[in-house]
């Protein structure tokens, strides 16, 4: 009967320790989604239902006016494509750029690769504000203020080191022989990086153009500084304009931040394993 006891003690420490963990699990995944919960709660209560003393965490009715006045009021909808536009040119020009030369960083061995490969990451700590203004002149002289090409340069100077990085750290999971053998195949080495390597890191290549496509969406001061005209600005600097001198419509707020995290959230939502799968080869390899 004592040895039974003995060994029922082990598994009910296992039991504890495994309640524990899940309970702590549940606190931090509702700490984590409640902003966002309390950011629907918000759009769909009456007008007046935020300023109560006490508001409830539980709505007593559902009103859809504030989602019909955001497109009404503003060009809403111009925001969302011209945040798309972007998001996508940011994408496409990481992936042109960072492919050859996270591949060149990954495969070749020349005089220098190290420290090139330190710089490319050293950029990534540079703080956006500090090339904001040499960055704002040098577009007024070649006239791409209020422009989404120049928007998509800056975007992408903020993340193409970091995609280079990534791609390079998964470029490095692809074992040398594959790349030597299609090379004595008859290969050239920019068919063994078409033909081979590339296929094989589709995963890595996902995850670093979802790092650009949600960086460059979210993105606000590059955004802000570079586009002042209502109908080019993008959703995240739009949803600004909703803050009046003396007045903060803040169910507009809330229900134009809703529909603007859609689109990333879905994306993300389609393509997380590779997000995942990405991130962690480079950060194995890098």
């Amino acid at each position: 009967m004592s040895g039974l006891a003995l060994a029922s003690r082990p598994l009910r420490g296992r039991m504890i320790v495994r309640v524990v963990r899940i309970a702590l699990l549940v606190v931090v995944t509702a700490l984590l989604l409640f902003p966002f919960y309390w950011t629907v709660l918000t759009s769909l209560q009456p007008r007046g239902a935020i300023y109560k003393t006490h508001p409830s965490l539980i709505p007593e009715a559902f009103r859809w006016e504030s989602y019909v006045e955001i497109f009404h009021l503003r060009p809403f909808e111009r925001w969302l494509q011209n945040s798309f536009l972007i998001a996508v040119g940011t994408t496409v020009l990481n992936m042109v750029l960072a492919i050859p030369a996270a591949y060149s960083l990954a495969r070749f061995g020349y005089r220098g690769k190290r420290t090139l490969g330190m710089v490319v990451l050293t950029t990534q700590m540079l703080p956006a504000s500090l090339i904001v203004v040499p960055m704002y002149l040098t577009f007024l002289r070649y006239g791409l203020l209020e422009s989404k090409i120049g928007v998509i340069l800056a975007h992408s100077s903020m993340t193409l080191p970091y995609t280079i990085w990534m791609m390079r750290g998964f470029f490095e999971t692809i074992p040398m022989e594959i790349h030597e053998a299609a090379l004595v195949d008859g290969c050239s080495r920019l068919g063994a990086m078409l033909r081979i390597s590339l296929p094989l890191a589709v995963p890595g290549i996902v995850g670093a153009g979802l790092y650009a496509f949600e960086t460059s969406w979210n993105e606000y001061l590059f955004a802000r500084t570079f586009i002042s005209r209502g109908e080019n600005m993008v959703v995240s600097v739009g949803i600004s304009t909703f803050i009046g001198e003396y007045t903060v419509f803040w169910h507009q707020i809330m229900a134009a931040a809703v529909i603007s995290a859609l689109p990333a959230f879905i994306i993300f939502f389609v393509f997380q394993r590779f997000l995942v799968q990405g991130l962690s080869s480079g950060a194995v390899k890098g």
